[in-house]
């Protein structure tokens, strides 16, 4: 009768054990699903660090001074950022796991819509 009882003991402390075991893999198996669905910088931002203006060269080497406006801003809206045209700006949130993060360019042009500079920065993360 003892017996009975301590394998019932065992029994329900294996079970629950095993409950436990699947439900913590479970939600890691579920996070890994979702982190391989994260969105990717575009590539001329791919350097870009948080809060760190400097960091983000690729995209003036990608768009140099002297380059039409117009190649930079068909290539924001290709990577889906907001653009606002009159402040010359663009701005993209990534909906990534862990950190969700703002892209931000800024440029400047001449009366004849060539690029005077351009500056990418990456901010704001937001992290579960």
């Amino acid at each position: 009768m003892k017996i009975a009882k301590f394998l019932k003991y065992v029994l329900g402390f294996v079970s629950l054990a095993l409950l436990i075991f699947v439900a913590v893999n479970y939600e890691g198996v579920m996070l890994g699903i979702a982190m391989l669905d994260n969105e990717d910088e575009p590539v001329f931002l791919e350097d870009a660090r948080w809060d760190d203006p400097d960091s983000a060269q690729i995209i003036k080497s990608t768009f140099p001074v002297g380059t039409d406006e117009r190649i930079l801003i068909r290539a924001l809206r290709t990577e889906k950022f907001d653009i606002d045209l009159p402040a010359r700006e663009a701005e993209r949130v990534l909906k990534n796991l862990p950190c969700n993060v703002t892209l931000t360019v800024n440029w400047a042009a001449d009366e004849n819509g060539k690029l005077e500079s351009v500056a990418g920065l990456a901010k704001n993360p937001v992290c579960l």
